[in-house]
């Protein structure tokens, strides 16, 4: 009888495990799937951590059990791993030259959660950091008193000159760009109606010469709105099956837009922004496969910029370079300005 009763509970806990090892395998394909025809598989790289842990607690009770089980959560474990190893950094290499740069600082200020007091304290973050150039997604044309606006008080509190703040007409939500040297031209990557998420590239003027930097914020899930949406709890998650795939089709769309409009773009570019899309994804593969990472090349450690608990988080604020940049460093600057973290970046021009 006993055998029966161990046998029953192998099998039962390999259920079980079938679920998690399986979104494990596709989550460590995420990558290399087209979002075409897996968009819900972009969904599991932020979750894979929390996966990993799953078939850790799997192993220990497979190990007494049965070989086959055991193996089979060894792989999930080895997956887990992998994906880490190739996300995490242990080491940053030292600066090269001191020779003329320019740093360059990408923040999602979350429409400065509405209140007056938070864009003061953007202010005072951004002039810390003190770059050179200053992209901002969720930028909301905030009124600090009758004739003063959120975009002056930045541009006053870090010397900046030029600015530009680009949006939707029906929107005071948009992307914002400010700059110690003159902006040329600017152009838009996407601008979707309904939405606040926005693409610009601006062509400035600097010291090294005339380079590109675009502003980007793709498509948000606002999985809170959909939660808190007046559903039984059945057709709420259905709602959010659905709302989450269309997101990252969205998503899809507007890399498409930005990596077809900067193919043939004539100067220096760097992509700064919120891709609310994790690391080990499509949606970041695809700029990595044409532009370097910053954080890939000189970030240290884990590099989230969106803060989930205590020491762990998620890396959706990028920094993407042309090869003709030399990446000097790469620093997630810890403030609580917002719900995510500034992306601070130095470069130089490749001798």
């Amino acid at each position: 009888m006993k055998p029966r009763i161990s046998k029953f509970w192998t099998t039962l806990l390999g259920f079980l495990f079938t679920i998690p090892f399986i979104l494990t395998v596709m989550g460590s394909l995420a990558p290399y799937l087209p979002v075409s025809i897996f968009p819900m598989v972009q969904l599991i790289p932020p979750v894979l951590l929390g996966l990993g842990f799953v078939h850790i607690v799997f192993f220990i009770l497979f190990v007494r059990r049965s070989f086959k089980w055991t193996l089979f959560a060894a792989v999930a474990i080895g997956l887990t791993v992998w994906v880490g190893s190739k996300e995490i950094r242990f080491s940053s290499p030292e600066a090269t030259s001191s020779s003329a740069q320019i740093k360059i600082v990408s923040y999602n200020v979350a429409g400065f959660s509405f209140e007056s007091d938070k864009v003061h304290k953007v202010s005072k973050i951004l002039k810390e950091i003190d770059a050179d150039v200053i992209t901002l997604q969720e930028f909301r044309y905030h009124q600090l008193s009758q004739a003063h606006y959120a975009l002056d008080q930045i541009a006053e509190a870090v010397d900046m000159p030029y600015y530009r703040f680009d949006h939707r007409p029906e929107n005071l939500h948009g992307a914002a760009t400010f700059s110690k040297y003159p902006i040329l031209r600017v152009d838009t990557l996407f601008m979707e109606r309904g939405e606040i998420n926005t693409g610009i590239l601006s062509t400035i003027g600097t010291p090294l010469g005339k380079m590109g930097v675009a502003n980007i914020h793709l498509t948000s899930y606002r999985i809170g709105e959909k939660i808190r949406e007046d559903k039984a709890w059945w057709p709420k998650v259905k709602s959010l099956f659905w709302h989450a795939q269309d997101v990252v089709k969205d998503q899809q769309h507007k890399v498409n837009q930005v990596l077809k409009k900067t193919k043939t773009y004539p100067y220096p570019l760097i992509i700064a922004g919120d891709l609310n899309s994790a690391p080990h994804s499509a949606i970041r593969q695809q700029f990595q496969n044409r532009f370097q990472d910053t954080f890939m090349e000189v970030g240290n450690g884990i590099g989230f910029s969106y803060p989930i608990l205590g020491p762990y988080g998620l890396r959706i604020d990028y920094q993407f370079a042309s090869q003709e940049w030399e990446i000097r460093s790469h620093e997630v600057f810890k403030a609580d300005g917002s719900d995510h973290y500034p992306v601070v970046v130095c470069y130089g021009l490749m001798p």
